[in-house]
């Protein structure tokens, strides 16, 4: 389904104080109709707290959120369009599968008949799969099954806005990889903007639009996935998403093509694309991928961009290794390895390596 460009959500200056101290800092966000919104972060940044003010569960101490224009930030839990499923799902345990998905549009004041409730829920139930566990118990279904009930619930009503906290949270790994996918397919589907909060960056970089990476109650960058990892804006998106190797540098050159800075930790300069927005002399960090490294025993031929070290540690994780290469400085440096066949290593424990990259395979970070 295509993306809106006119936005659903709108959230300006939005902070919230707890007994003096702040949750969430002046935060702005605008969330376009039909997206999957992720607010990422780790515990205690502030997502929870935020994502419980858009519910209505918390009022904010400054500032106000608009959904579809109208300012809702004084507006009850159960007068917003919105609705919440919860990472517990919180299913009634004594009604059936049917009853659950039914039970939202019974509370309604203007409530459907019989048949248009009977007619909706059945609707429901095919688009989330589920039509033929209608008369079981959430006790009687898997986990992945008690999330399609709750995430049909959740949509019953016609909520402007989907909110998801920790949605994969109760699930195992393989189940949690799945459903993703799954989950995404039937929200499209409904056309329905949905904010999701998760600590898990694969799970946002999964299934949201666009992500925005929380940390202590600010919001530290919003892009797509592509973006938060490729071009990070701070060393502590870098380090959050995926694994990362940070150099601390100082900028030696600046040409029209390209810029030349050095780092303690290397005999040789690193070289990155044009466009840093610093003056020579200037400190700060360059962020390389694991996987953006090549590996070999022989020193490269250029000139740039290489360092060497011995591999002190490896982690076989089945499609890929990941090397961790000490230096002579004492830094650690991660690189990955494909494992293409069956074949012993060709790089052991306590070899000496060379690591090379691109000029396009670091990024300039400046906080």
């Amino acid at each position: 389904m295509t993306k809106s460009s006119q936005p659903m959500l709108e959230i300006r200056q939005v902070s919230k104080q707890f007994s003096g101290v702040s949750a969430v800092k002046d935060v702005n966000l605008s969330i376009n109709k039909g997206e999957i919104f992720a607010l990422l972060g780790g515990s205690g940044c502030g997502k929870t707290t935020l994502l419980r003010m858009l519910a209505g569960f918390e009022t904010p101490s400054a500032g106000a959120i608009f959904i579809d224009g109208e300012d809702i930030s004084e507006v009850p839990p159960h007068r917003r369009p919105v609705n919440m499923m919860f990472q517990s799902y919180a299913l009634f345990p004594h009604m059936t599968v049917a009853q659950n998905v039914a039970f939202g549009l019974q509370q309604e004041k203007n409530r459907l008949s019989k048949p248009e409730i009977a007619s909706k829920v059945a609707q429901l139930l095919g688009l989330v799969r589920m039509q033929d566990f209608a008369s079981r118990r959430p006790e009687q279904l898997s986990g992945g099954q008690r999330q399609r009930v709750a995430l049909a619930r959740s949509l019953a009503k016609k909520p402007k806005v989907l909110l998801l906290d920790e949605p994969m949270g109760a699930l195992d790994k393989k189940l949690r990889s799945q459903m993703q996918l799954e989950v995404v397919d039937i929200i499209e589907a409904v056309g329905v903007t949905c904010v999701m909060v998760t600590h898990d960056q694969e799970e946002a970089m999964t299934m949201a639009d666009r992500i925005s990476v929380m940390h202590e109650g600010e919001i530290m960058q919003v892009g797509t996935p592509n973006e938060i990892y490729e071009f990070p804006n701070s060393r502590h998106t870098a380090e959050f998403i995926g694994s990362v190797n940070i150099f601390d540098a100082t900028v030696t050159q600046l040409e029209k093509d390209y810029s030349l800075l050095t780092c303690v930790d290397l005999n040789v300069p690193i070289q990155v694309e044009a466009g840093i927005n610093a003056p020579i002399g200037a400190s700060l960090g360059v962020a390389i991928r694991p996987e953006k490294i090549t590996m070999s025993r022989q020193q490269p031929d250029q000139l740039v961009n290489w360092l060497m070290g011995v591999v002190e540690d490896i982690a076989y994780l089945g499609g890929h290794s990941v090397y961790y290469v000490k230096l002579t400085s004492g830094k650690r440096v991660m690189a990955i390895g494909t494992n293409n066949d069956r074949h012993e290593q060709k790089v052991t424990w306590k070899d000496t390596v060379y690591l090379h990259w691109s000029n396009t395979g670091a990024v300039v970070i400046y906080q």
